[in-house]
């Protein structure tokens, strides 16, 4: 790397942790409060600052080092005050291949509010006849619902002979309690090429006075090498016995086999057939697997429970009801239909039998076995060398990695667990609905329609029983709409995040989640971030005629935290700015640095900063004479909002909308880049 393209590291290192902390995790994130907020950051993260092209030194012994690039036809302004705690940036540049692309993306965040709003319009795909799509969302202290549609049709004879479906379709429903789970699914499909020979096959379960029945119905073709298991009703039968009998054997328990009826064929050509139904009644063994997990759980080295612990697990599983659970199939010359259904009664004691199984883990050995061996494997270690920067060198050891590991996965035991029981408590119904067809309307054109629907009862009294149990929560309001109109693709968005510790809460849970080799580096990220005491962010991004703007900025109570974290220099330096410049085509990048040097330092002493290499021109005091460009407070401000009062941090955000515009353009540009 030279000294040149490196010089934009400490910008770029910048708006991307600010852009990490901003974009990641917000929306979703509802940890609890606390956690590692007494983490201290430290310097052992920073990149140390290339050698610069040229250094101005002023006769108090600050210094500003200039670094300068190619525009290469982008223009740059941009300034970075640290003592004002203020980020400013304004930058254009031409987009290749993006002629037809339009966009305009507005993002803000602040403490408690996420918001965003955006349009993107591109040239319609020429495969794409039409598309119509809309998706909303609320999730508030009251209701929570979402809804999808979408529609499409998609031309081609590429297309229509990859996809060999007349007509297809699927619908579904899944409802949910404390204590109850009920789905259907159905689906169909008339094809355009056969099939194999025809066949059904069904399988239905349910559950009586301690026992389970299961009956089957098949129809089916049946291999050669296996005719013989079921050319006669008493082979059939034998068959069928040391399929599931005996397995009930084995456990300690019994089944009853009934043939109800039976048929089997051989056709001319030797193909065979089965027809036959069955029914299986088992007995005892509900008892027998709840005392072979007993067995399995109490001789497990990473299982810390004891047998009355074991006990209660096992009653609690065996107190799950199956009042159904089907399964069928039938397949015809070019036509396939396929169903399930499941009707479950007292599913809660599953759900908590298998939390205090993950509980009583020890996540730690087996998340420290994992790094070992990761670390054997040679992942996320690389040989030592001058070009590796001081981040790449980290103190996080398999073993304290696991242990942040296990602690983070307790604490989300321990969160499903409370929301389980606020979910009971309130009596939350959560109901889902889809439907969704793939029609040929021609040869050469098919068309796919999307509905979903989610539903919630009792909402409200689920939010209040969080909050009893300390779990914050936040709203949410989200829409898109997409349509093709002409030969252009129009899409737009819109979203709205709010919560009273929105941003705690997502780095909270940024701080109790990192693991990895560069887990501590990104605690320390977080943590400095966190002691900048952030204001407020904002970025408004246009794409127009091949040519994009960007404008961001972000305002903190004391950024010397994220840049102390960010950068490292030697003994009482410190950055106090970073302005950059475009003009003549060269874009200049001026860091002040305070307390550079001595007063009349000279040039041997410059020399001696790490930054300032052979090629690097110093200037000395009184041989120089121009004016360095400043970071522009105001105009920071301004764009923030934040001149003359603090109301302006209720501005709108950043949110899932604006990310779905921007992967799409992202998308759209590499695209045409590859054409």
């Amino acid at each position: 790397m030279t000294a040149r393209s490196r010089s934009a590291a400490v910008l770029v290192t910048v708006l991307v942790v600010l852009s990490t902390v901003v974009a990641g995790g917000v929306v979703g994130a509802q940890s609890d409060a606390g956690g590692a907020n007494g983490t201290n950051a430290t310097a052992e993260t920073g990149v140390e600052l290339p050698p610069a092209d040229d250094v101005y030194v002023e006769d108090d012994g600050d210094a500003v080092l200039a670094y300068e690039e190619a525009a290469n036809g982008t223009q740059a302004n941009y300034g970075l005050n640290v003592s004002e705690g203020l980020f400013h940036a304004l930058v254009a540049s031409d987009v290749e291949g993006s002629n037809d692309l339009a966009a305009n993306v507005t993002a803000v965040m602040t403490g408690k509010n996420v918001t965003g709003n955006g349009m993107l319009g591109m040239a319609r795909p020429e495969a794409l006849s039409n598309l119509s799509m809309n998706v909303t969302g609320v999730r508030t202290d009251e209701n929570a619902r979402s809804d999808v549609s979408a529609a499409a049709t998609v031309t081609g004879a590429n297309i229509a002979r990859s996809v060999p479906i007349e007509r297809a379709g699927v619908v579904g429903n899944v409802t949910t309690t404390g204590s109850t789970f009920d789905a259907d699914l159905a689906a169909s499909a008339q094809l355009t090429q056969p099939l194999g020979q025809p066949q059904h096959q069904s399988y239905h379960i349910t559950e009586g006075n301690g026992t389970y029945t299961l009956n089957v119905s098949q129809e089916r073709p049946v291999l050669g090498a296996t005719a013989s298991q079921w050319e006669t009703r008493e082979q059939a039968k034998r068959t069928l016995q040391s399929q599931y009998v005996a397995l009930a054997e084995s456990m300690n328990g019994s089944a009853d086999l009934t043939i109800d009826s039976y048929s089997f064929t051989r056709s001319e050509s030797g193909r065979s057939k089965l027809d036959i139904d069955y029914s299986v009644t088992y007995q005892g063994i509900e008892r027998a697997v709840a005392d072979r997990l007993t067995s399995s759980l109490t001789s497990a080295e990473d299982v810390d429970l004891n047998r009355s612990e074991v006990r209660s697990v096992s009653k609690r599983l065996r107190n799950l009801t199956v009042k159904e659970l089907s399964v069928r199939y039938d397949q015809r010359q070019g036509s396939i239909e396929a169903g399930m259904s499941a009707d479950l009664d007292n599913y809660d004691g599953a759900v908590l039998a298998a939390l205090d199984i993950a509980e009583a883990t020890d996540m730690q050995a087996l998340n420290a076995g994992a790094m070992a061996g990761m670390n054997t494997a040679g992942v996320g270690s690389m040989p030592a060398s001058a070009e590796t920067p001081p981040a790449a060198t980290s103190n996080v050891t398999p073993s304290n990695a696991a242990a942040t590991s296990a602690a983070s996965s307790n604490q989300g035991i321990e969160r499903l667990r409370k929301q389980f029981a606020a979910q009971q408590a309130a009596n939350l119904t959560r109901t889902s609905t889809f439907t969704a067809n793939v029609t040929r309307n021609s040869p050469q054109a098919l068309s796919v329609d999307l509905d979903s629907q989610s539903r919630t009862e009792n909402w409200g009294a689920y939010v209040d029983e969080l909050e009893d149990r300390d779990i914050e929560t936040s709203d949410i309001e989200y829409e898109l709409h997409a349509a093709t109109e002409g030969e252009r693709v129009n899409v737009t968005a819109a979203v709205s995040v709010s919560g009273e510790n929105l941003l705690e809460q997502a780095t909270n849970r940024m701080l109790n989640s990192s693991t990895g080799p560069q887990a501590g580096q990104t605690r320390e990220y977080v943590t400095a971030f966190r002691e900048a005491g952030f204001r407020k962010a904002q970025m408004d991004l246009s794409v127009e005629d091949g040519r994009m703007q960007l404008e961001t900025g972000a305002a903190f109570e004391n950024m010397t935290a994220l840049r102390d974290a960010l950068v490292t220099l030697e003994g009482g330096q410190s950055i106090e700015s970073v302005v950059g410049r475009t003009d003549n085509g060269t874009t200049t990048s001026y860091v002040r640095v305070e307390d550079a040097v001595a007063e009349n330092a000279s040039e041997s002493a410059v020399r001696e900063l790490g930054y300032v290499g052979g090629d690097t021109s110093v200037h000395l005091p009184n041989t120089w004479n121009r004016t360095m460009p400043s970071a522009n407070a105001s105009e920071a401000n301004e764009y923030l909002g934040l001149t003359g009062a603090t109301s302006g941090l209720t501005g709108p955000g950043f949110g899932i909308g604006v990310a779905v515009i921007a992967l799409l353009a992202a998308a759209l540009v590499a695209a045409r880049r590859q054409q």
